[in-house]
């Protein structure tokens, strides 16, 4: 893209300075004027990555994982008399262990993270040998 601003500002140039045309032209005093454009170049497949960013998220964090907690329950005794007013006691559920399960707890933070750019693709035309060639020749 800049070598062919260049060259069309040197064929702008040439225009204006000599008075001539793109192709070779035959000045009145038997001088000429030649302008040729050219180079050649081809075609390349480009990737790039621009920079990537920081940003804020609100994301679920894992504060405490479930978890199960196995509890003893004592037994119930009751106390009685038999029928000559001694006392015994009469076992009416005997103990256990009871599980409890918690679920586990989430919060709700603000976390900061590093987003990567997205890869880009595209097809630039790389000049190999721009050519800009301003020949004058003018006789006196």
């Amino acid at each position: 893209m800049r070598s062919q601003l260049m060259m069309t500002m040197g064929l702008a140039l040439a225009v204006v300075v000599f008075g001539a045309t793109p192709s070779s032209a035959q000045a009145r005093d038997g001088g000429f004027v030649s302008v040729n454009l050219g180079g050649s170049g081809h075609y390349h497949h480009e990737t790039y990555r621009a920079p990537g960013h920081y940003e804020y998220r609100v994301e679920r964090v894992l504060v405490q994982p479930a978890h199960t907690d196995r509890v003893w329950v004592p037994p119930v005794v009751e106390h009685r008399h038999d029928r000559f007013g001694r006392h015994y006691d009469v076992v009416v559920r005997p103990g256990y262990y009871r599980e409890i399960c918690h679920p586990a707890r989430y919060e709700d933070r603000r976390v900061r993270v590093w987003v990567p750019a997205p890869i880009h693709h595209r097809e630039v035309y790389h000049h190999d040998r721009p050519r800009l060639n301003l020949n004058a020749f003018f006789r006196f």
